[in-house]
């Protein structure tokens, strides 16, 4: 899963930020995420080393008791150049980035959390 809504992600901020923590909208997100998650056979957690994404591991392996979370630098974003730190130019929906996950089918959705 992506992380939840984080600073600069609100902030309209491109690339990779990896001391952004999240909102408190983006800790209520992890928290309704990691409980609609809460009954799948989740073994193992990996999380980028992204401020974000570790805060958003820590709600799910709370939730599941599981409080192992395997930081990985693979899974940190790629750096986009002169467009590292910016200020984002294309639309966003309100509230959030508008990137899109997947759904358990592997289709391409928004999140609406």
């Amino acid at each position: 899963m992506r992380h939840a809504e984080s600073e600069n992600g609100i902030a309209g901020v491109s690339g990779s930020v990896p001391t952004s923590p999240l909102t408190s909208r983006g800790h209520r997100q992890a928290d309704d995420a990691a409980q609609l998650l809460r009954s799948e056979p989740i073994n193992a957690i990996y999380s980028s080393t992204a401020l974000r994404a570790r805060r958003t591991a820590s709600h799910l392996a709370r939730r599941l008791r599981n409080s192992q979370i395997e930081a990985m630098s693979e899974l940190t974003e790629v750096h986009i150049g002169s467009h590292e730190g910016a200020k984002a130019q294309h639309d966003r929906q309100a509230g959030g980035s508008g990137a899109p996950c997947m759904d358990r089918r592997g289709a391409a959705r928004t999140p609406s959390l």
